[in-house]
């Protein structure tokens, strides 16, 4: 029968061959323990809770960049916006510049009429027109020129909102008659100016820029004191070519036009609202332009 001391001695004989059989062959102890680890491993998974604080967590972070692509979206748009309604006007001012700049005060030894209607009455040609004669690119001849902002009560209309320009040059048609011809007025092809198309040609185009609200003309003579405007005359010293003329041109966005015209629909008609959102929304332009002595006070 073995004794103890055989016994121990058989356990110790097993663990020195394990001992060098690891020491051999390592990799067989790691895999028997990556197996033994892959057989205690357990598998988790979601809960529901966590799949709900998942989506609320990412329906979070979509609206948050939604509103912030739809802000910087909204930004540029309005951006865009003003930025046409600025180079709209700086267009306009420096075209009525140049024009004025290019005036000319005698033709063929007869000193040049210049005629500046006020606001009067309510049809298409009541607004303030400036109506003179003018060198013109183009043109070898001095040219009838006229700056008007299109009157319409109804503000739904193509040519609501149109600053016009027309030049009439030198045709063989009654309409280009002002040499040595001081009667102005409304209407009369006679005249030398008329507030309608009778002495002169609209584009056929359409105006120079459109949405404009409101378009002013102060005139001062040598002086500095303002020129009163004129409806109708045949006096010559009523149409005398002025020392400087200041220029104010009010002007709304497209986008800014278009919540207007639905507000208020007619000039006449605008209401309290529809005024408030206007005068928030348009912008004035303003310009004084030196034409300076040019011998039409001799």
């Amino acid at each position: 029968m073995p004794s103890v001391r055989d016994f121990i001695l058989v356990a110790l004989c097993r663990g020195i061959v394990r001992m060098i059989d690891a020491w051999v062959k390592p990799g067989r102890v790691h895999l028997y323990r990556k197996k033994c680890n892959m057989r205690i491993k357990k598998k988790y998974y979601y809960t529901l809770l966590e799949l709900v604080v998942s989506m609320g967590v990412f329906a979070i972070l979509l609206l948050v960049v939604s509103i912030i692509f739809s802000t910087a979206q909204r930004a540029w748009t309005q951006s865009n916006a003003k930025a046409e309604m600025f180079e709209n006007a700086r267009v306009a001012m420096d075209m009525i510049t140049r024009d004025i700049q290019s005036i000319t005060s005698r033709y063929k030894g007869y000193k040049t009429p210049f005629w500046y209607k006020p606001k009067s009455g309510t049809n298409a040609y009541s607004n303030e027109l400036i109506n003179f004669v003018a060198s013109v690119s183009g043109y070898s001849d001095p040219c009838e020129v006229k700056y008007q902002l299109y009157y319409r009560n109804d503000l739904s209309g193509n040519s609501a909102g149109y600053l016009n320009r027309s030049v009439t040059n030198n045709r063989p048609d009654p309409k280009w008659n002002f040499e040595n011809n001081f009667t102005v007025g409304l209407t009369n092809s006679s005249n030398a100016f008329t507030a309608n198309n009778d002495s002169s040609f609209w584009p056929q185009s359409g105006g120079l820029i459109q949405y404009v609200t409101n378009l002013t003309f102060i005139c001062y003579d040598e002086t500095g004191n303002p020129i009163t405007g004129i409806t109708e005359t045949s006096n010559p010293d009523d149409l005398i070519i002025p020392f400087s003329i200041e220029i104010s041109l009010t002007l709304l966005d497209k986008d800014s036009w278009k919540k207007w015209v639905e507000l208020a629909g007619t000039v006449t008609g605008e209401s309290a609202e529809a005024k408030t959102f206007r005068k928030k929304h348009e912008r004035a332009f303003t310009k004084t332009i030196l034409i300076g002595d040019r011998g039409q006070y001799d």
